[in-house]
């Protein structure tokens, strides 16, 4: 019989995820599923107590929370060994929603941790830490990194735009250097994006091409935009309509270089995780999922498709 470790952040969505605690844990009694639920008290608590699992006779691991838990949960997984399942009630889900959960959903996360198939997750590697949705470089991880800190009665999309919208006007754009699978460029950075997730900042399709199924990493390069151009981008992330733009690129690679004249954070699932110089790896198959059992890793996020089904309406 399986046992979870279910690893729960108890500030996430600014301690709003408080609300779905107690029915979460009304539903996985009246399944009968055997399971802990265990606290963070600090930043990287979770990627401890992920690793920790195993040795503690668990069979599979919970990140409850939203991208910043599934983040570490997925890099302490990486170390125990253990299939990881998502209860997605974050400010951020952006990452449970590309592997088919959808977000603030509780019967349907339960349902696909009791049901659900297990299958290899690929990453990217930076620094020592796996991220598995997308890493940005830029005035996208200046904001990431404004929203950890400011403007908390704010969530999800909206604040990332609010926060946006406030930083892009005072932002210069860095020379920067950014070597792709050896091959050098030099450019005025906006913003890049890796990874195979599609959306970041809680369902901004920023990545559209890529597929958690892809056997490289997908790149975006946002480069030499005026402050208007730029403002006018962020917008066209929701559709995925900035691809149409000149000054965006997208390719694959293996590995990246970035070197800017300034310092800029690195971000990964909501988290800031190091400062350029950055080099950022493809990291294949690296750690076991629990997905829907009627899920394929090529599908669009749930983020993308809850959105065009709700265009439709």
């Amino acid at each position: 019989m399986a046992s979870y470790k279910i690893i729960y952040n108890p500030v996430s969505k600014d301690y709003m995820i408080q609300k779905f605690r107690s029915r979460v844990e009304e539903v996985l009694k009246e399944e009968g599923i055997d399971y802990s639920l265990v606290s963070t008290t600090k930043p990287r608590d979770a990627i401890r107590l992920a690793a920790e699992a195993k040795k503690e006779g668990f069979t599979r691991i919970i990140a409850f929370g939203g991208d910043g838990t599934s983040h570490e949960v997925l890099n302490g997984a990486v170390k125990s060994g253990l299939p990881v399942g998502f209860l997605p009630f974050g400010s951020g889900n952006d990452l449970a929603a590309g592997l088919g959960y959808i977000p603030d959903n509780i019967e349907h996360a339960i349902d696909v941790l009791v049901s659900g198939k297990k299958v290899k997750l690929s990453g990217a590697k930076y620094n020592g830490v796996y991220s598995f949705n997308v890493i940005d470089v830029g005035v996208s991880s200046i904001v990431s990194k404004l929203a950890l800190k400011r403007f908390k009665w704010i969530h999800g999309r909206k604040k990332y735009t609010f926060l946006a919208l406030k930083t892009i006007p005072f932002y210069k754009l860095p020379k920067t250097k950014i070597v792709v699978d050896g091959v050098e460029r030099e450019l005025r950075l906006v913003l890049t994006a890796i990874g195979r997730g599609q959306t970041f900042g809680s369902g901004m399709n920023v990545l559209p091409p890529a597929r958690f199924s892809d056997d490289k990493l997908t790149m975006l390069i946002a480069r030499d935009m005026s402050t208007l151009t730029m403002l006018k981008m962020f917008p066209k992330f929701t559709e995925g309509k900035h691809l149409e733009m000149k000054e965006v690129e997208v390719l694959k690679a293996n590995k990246i270089e970035i070197y800017s004249e300034r310092t800029l954070p690195v971000e990964a699932e909501g988290e800031i995780v190091g400062d350029t110089p950055a080099v950022i790896e493809n990291a294949k198959e690296i750690v076991d999922v629990i997905i829907p059992k009627e899920w394929d890793l090529s599908n669009r996020s749930q983020m993308v498709l809850l959105r065009d089904n709700k265009m439709k309406k």
